[in-house]
């Protein structure tokens, strides 16, 4: 799957040397270190008394370097860069209703992660939990973010047949995909592991592999359930193989409560974390775009 690279961008100073010896001159004269005069004949006879300057020239200093430029660190400054690599799926053209808190007034998380979608090529649309569904149709994603309101989106989209992705574990309750005491938060100082290698919702990570999702120097809660029905299992915290953080369902299969009318994605991550994830972590985000966005 994706590949996500971080760049340094260095900035190199070239120097330049400036030596030049006064033109002519008596006996020779030095311009610069040690530069020669002129030849014999360019001054005029056997011992020119050229217009060799008064001074020797000045020969230019050498040059110093520009300063060496400060990279970024990984996914903590504005919006992650979006990889080039073949593995990613071409969403340009793509749309997708962004239902948030409050449409007239998004928080820092949902603004960075409608940049985000749209980095990706996706068109946006901000939408209230209340919708209405019909926004849904001719779409090819809705997401939900952990502001919006759980019960309200649930209601509201719930059975819509467009591929969704939803944050938090309070849409994953009222979407009936956990049961409502099978869900639990934990610091983001926890490493996740994954579960099912298998599928696409997995990047190109390998079955058992563990990896830190969010930045160290973030202090952040994963939002874990325990997915019922017949789940794609993509990553939970590491040593709790049950407490799923990331995970699925195809279409047409159990929620446990329903059938997915299309696939879902839940991802238990808090929108306002995106500029912190890692790049292991930004590969989880890109891999459910590109399962539920892409063709």
């Amino acid at each position: 799957m994706l590949k996500l690279s971080a760049f340094l961008v260095v900035a190199v100073g070239v120097g330049l040397t400036a030596c030049g010896p006064s033109a002519g001159g008596g006996q020779g004269a030095t311009g610069g270190s040690s530069a020669t005069g002129g030849a014999p004949g360019t001054g005029g006879g056997s011992t020119a008394s050229g217009t060799g300057g008064a001074k020797p020239g000045a020969g230019g200093g050498t040059a110093t370097g520009g300063r060496l430029g400060s990279g970024g660190t990984p996914g903590t400054g504005g919006v992650p860069p979006v990889p080039t690599d073949a593995g990613h799926v071409n969403l340009n053209g793509r749309k997708a209703p962004l239902v948030v808190g409050r449409a007239g007034s998004l928080d820092d998380g949902e603004v960075l992660l409608k940049q985000v979608l749209e980095e990706h090529g996706l068109t946006v649309t901000v939408a209230d939990a209340t919708g209405p569904a019909a926004m849904a149709t001719g779409q090819n994603v809705v997401i939900a973010t952990d502001q919006a309101d759980a019960a309200t989106f649930a209601a509201t989209f719930a059975t819509v047949p467009v591929p969704m992705i939803a944050f938090s574990n309070s849409h994953f309750v009222a979407l009936g995909w956990i049961g409502k005491n099978a869900k639990g938060t934990v610091n983001t100082s926890a490493q996740l592991s994954i579960i099912d290698a298998s599928t696409p919702l997995s990047s190109d990570f390998k079955a058992g592999q563990s990896f830190a999702a969010v930045l160290s120097s973030t202090s952040a809660s994963y939002y874990w359930g325990t997915p019922t029905g017949t789940a794609v299992q993509v990553a939970s915290v590491m040593g709790a193989p049950t407490q799923m953080v990331a995970f699925g369902y195809e279409a047409g299969s159990s929620t446990g409560t329903a059938t997915a009318p299309a696939r879902r994605v839940g991802l238990g991550l808090k929108t306002n974390v995106i500029q912190n994830l890692t790049v292991a972590g930004f590969k989880l985000l890109e891999a459910a775009l590109d399962w539920t966005a892409g063709p």
